[in-house]
């Protein structure tokens, strides 16, 4: 089962995996809008929330469609939350100053645009951090050997033979671990981003 079909069952394992790797990127996300720190951990709580009340019910619709994609429409939506309860407060603040001195006040907080488009070397950027960031729940999996194998010629994209002659041995052998090792991956990360 991939980690998508793990963390719809909730599965803790898996479930503590897909929060590790998406974290940081909700958190950047946030963060980018301006919010503070602890508003971008505000956001990040009520996204994991969410998600984890309704990945069950997660069907991709098209190859767009996907636990990124979802991930970032929800996120804006939770900052924009975020930001206008932020708005009702400091409104409610400067109401109840208002009243108390009777003179008006503009609001300091600014409600960013909503961005309709996505920038696609924004979102190339975001999916490589996100794969580096698999790549490395993935390491953990794998014995030393294999993954020094699989890193030399998947990730660093040595010749088969230079690989084989390296580790000592044969050529079919390598191939053999490489795909195995490379179906592993797919099996377990492919539905989180797109994977060739």
């Amino acid at each position: 089962m991939s980690l998508l079909s793990r963390a719809q069952s909730h599965d803790p394992t898996a479930w503590s995996t897909f929060v590790s790797l998406y974290t940081p990127l909700i958190y950047h996300w946030a963060r980018k809008q301006g919010l503070t720190p602890e508003a971008s951990q505000r956001v990040g709580q009520d996204v994991f929330l969410h998600v984890y009340q309704r990945i069950q019910s997660f069907q991709p619709t098209d190859s767009t469609d996907t636990i990124h994609s979802w991930l970032a429409r929800l996120t804006h939506k939770k900052i924009m939350d975020d930001i206008e309860q932020q708005q009702r407060i400091q409104n409610q603040e400067r109401d109840q100053r208002n009243a108390e001195t009777e003179t008006p006040e503009e609001s300091e907080l600014v409600l960013p645009s909503i961005v309709h488009e996505v920038d696609a070397a924004v979102v190339q950027n975001e999916t490589k951090q996100l794969y580096n960031s698999a790549l490395t729940f993935f390491k953990e999996s794998l014995s030393e050997w294999e993954w020094k194998i699989f890193s030399r010629v998947e990730l660093d994209h040595q010749p088969i033979e230079k690989v084989a002659s390296e580790f000592q041995r044969n050529c079919v052998e390598v191939i053999s671990i490489k795909s195995r090792l490379l179906r592993k991956f797919r099996q377990e990360y492919a539905k989180l981003f797109q994977l060739d």
